[in-house]
C-alpha cells in the first residue's frame, strides 16, 4: 500500500492481541486514533503481522505501540510485512 506520493503508508497501531502457537504467532493491531487511515479501512479494521516480520529486540506486548508498513490485502485482512516497536531516541 502507497500513499498519493508513492512512498510506502507507515501506520501507528496497538497490540490488542497475541494468537497462535510456536512458528504460526501473529499480532492482531488497531490503528491508533492520529494514525493515517487509508481510505480502503473500515473504522474498525484490523492489521495483523505475523511474529517472524516482528523487529523488535522483544516479542510485542498487548498493548504496545507499533508502526506498520509494507501493508498488504489478503482474503483474511490486512497484513503487515514490517512491524517495529516505537521508541523514545536520545537527542
Amino acid at each position: 500500500m502507497s500513499t498519493n506520493s508513492g512512498k510506502p503508508l507507515e501506520i501507528e497501531a496497538v497490540v490488542t492481541d497475541i494468537r497462535g502457537q510456536k512458528h504460526n504467532r501473529f499480532a492482531v493491531t488497531r490503528l491508533t486514533p492520529n494514525s493515517p487511515r487509508p481510505t480502503q479501512f473500515a473504522e474498525d479494521e484490523t492489521i495483523t503481522f505475523s511474529l517472524i516480520d516482528w523487529s523488535g529486540e522483544r516479542s510485542p506486548q498487548k498493548g504496545q505501540l507499533v508502526r506498520l508498513s509494507r501493508i498488504e490485502k489478503f482474503s483474511g485482512g490486512w497484513r503487515a510485512r514490517l512491524a517495529r516497536p516505537i521508541v523514545a531516541l536520545e537527542k
